[in-house]
């Protein structure tokens, strides 16, 4: 007992520190889905500070029994958290402003009588259709992408816990 004891407190510094990242990321992908501008930004912002702590933090904290394991895959994790708000938030908000771009347009386009419109309305109307099926696209890619690293990142970190807690917890 004693010795799963030093174990488990260990892995709770560690999933402590990466827990605070991965729910900050959860409030940001929950204001991605509601397609809250302002809720992004603050999220993101949160997210790029909790990472960038988590990363600090383990370094200060020692391996267990030379074991470097769980701190490298949660330095992983926090590594793409912080790329992600950091990087990747800025092709994923641009779809944001195109998409309330084109709607703002749409809107004062569908305003007008057929009659009414003229070159420069369509101009405009086109102009922002394809900014917002370009930031669509770059969206879906990038999000593709962020999505698969993700999952690859969050099945090493609990592979990497199980590991850990396998091999430094004594079966009796």
């Amino acid at each position: 007992m004693e010795i799963a004891n030093k174990v488990y407190d260990h892995y709770n510094d560690v999933y402590l520190v990466f827990f605070k990242s991965y729910k900050q990321e959860a409030y940001l992908l929950t204001a991605m889905d509601k397609s809250d501008v302002n809720g992004i930004e603050q999220n993101k912002n949160a997210l790029i500070k909790t990472s960038a702590e988590g990363i600090q933090k383990l370094k200060t904290l020692t391996a267990y029994e030379n074991d470097q394991s769980i701190k490298k895959a949660c330095t992983e994790m926090l590594e793409f958290y912080n790329e992600e708000a950091s990087k990747k938030m800025v092709d994923l908000a641009a779809f944001y402003v195109a998409k309330d771009n084109f709607e703002k347009i749409k809107s004062s386009f569908d305003a007008k009588t057929p009659d009414k419109r003229t070159p420069t309305d369509f101009d405009q109307y086109n102009a922002a259709v394809n900014d917002y099926n370009a930031a669509s696209n770059n969206f879906n890619k990038v999000n593709q992408e962020l999505n698969n690293k993700r999952n690859s990142l969050i099945q090493n970190w609990n592979n990497s816990t199980e590991r850990f807690t396998d091999k430094h917890v004594p079966d009796n």
